[in-house]
């Protein structure tokens, strides 16, 4: 598939050029795909911490409010 593709724009003398951009997306999709698991690595890690202490403060609030109706 990939040689037809090469074959079709050699008949329009495009061959290197179709050949350097299709190994430029090749690489940047590699690239992009790397950068984006560490991100989403980062975000969950932050994510867990955030959720952790917002349960925390959670529960503190609905101890406050508990402890406020109570009294």
């Amino acid at each position: 598939m990939k040689q037809y593709l090469l074959n079709i724009f050699e008949m329009h003398g495009m061959g290197d050029y179709v050949w350097s951009a299709y190994s430029v997306f090749i690489i940047g999709f590699f690239f992009f795909i790397l950068v984006n698991f560490l991100i989403l690595k980062k975000l969950r890690t932050v994510d867990k911490t955030v959720l952790n202490k917002g349960e925390k403060d959670s529960s503190k609030i609905r101890t406050r409010v508990g402890h406020y109706e109570s009294s």
